[in-house]
């Protein structure tokens, strides 16, 4: 009795959360879907009382961000999923009693390849490298996000990004996440000496 309960109440959640798709003024996420981690933001707050989890999608708690925090103006949190299975992930804001959700998906097949150009006309070169890399495209790059492995923010960069130096980073992969429009492309970036 128990586990068709359980059942019916995660059919029940999967169920809300579709239905509740249209609230992207008040939520949204900075790359979705997203492969190692991606910004949650909140807008629009003037005194509200919310609540922020986000959970698996069988319905399970996976992080808690505020809970009945009273805030103003917007709020941005970073989701870190590099210990999670690519999948659905369900992001839950409760604003003064009112319920809003977003989907996100969790994807590391979204990888680029490490070749210096694809067929959406982004060039990251020399790749790999020692230290500074290039970055062109046939449309303007509206931002710039580096990643190390583990999801950690390295670099941002909102204007003019024609090129970026890893040299003070340690030899390894990074993500180049490079925004064009309103698509996000992934790069693998290998620096080493």
């Amino acid at each position: 009795m128990r586990i068709k309960l359980m059942i019916l109440l995660n059919l029940c959640f999967i169920h809300v959360v579709s239905k509740a798709q249209t609230f992207g003024e008040v939520m949204s996420a900075s790359e979705n879907p997203f492969v190692v981690s991606t910004d949650i933001t909140v807008r629009s707050l003037i005194n509200d009382t919310i609540s922020l989890r986000v959970y698996d999608s069988y319905g399970n708690l996976l992080k808690q961000y505020f809970n009945g925090f009273v805030l103003s103006g917007s709020v941005t949190v970073s989701f870190n999923a590099d210990t999670l299975p690519n999948g659905v992930y369900i992001v839950h804001l409760l604003k003064n009693g009112t319920s809003h959700s977003l989907q996100l998906v969790k994807n590391q097949t979204l990888l680029l390849s490490e070749n210096s150009s694809d067929e959406h006309g982004v060039s990251i070169y020399p790749n790999p490298t020692t230290a500074h890399v290039n970055i062109s495209s046939k449309h303007k790059v509206v931002s710039l996000k580096v990643y190390d492995l583990k999801g950690n923010l390295l670099i941002k960069q909102t204007n003019n990004i024609k090129g970026i130096s890893l040299m003070t980073f340690p030899n390894g992969v990074y993500l180049f996440h490079l925004r064009i429009g309103e698509q996000t492309f992934i790069k693998k970036v290998v620096k080493k000496k």
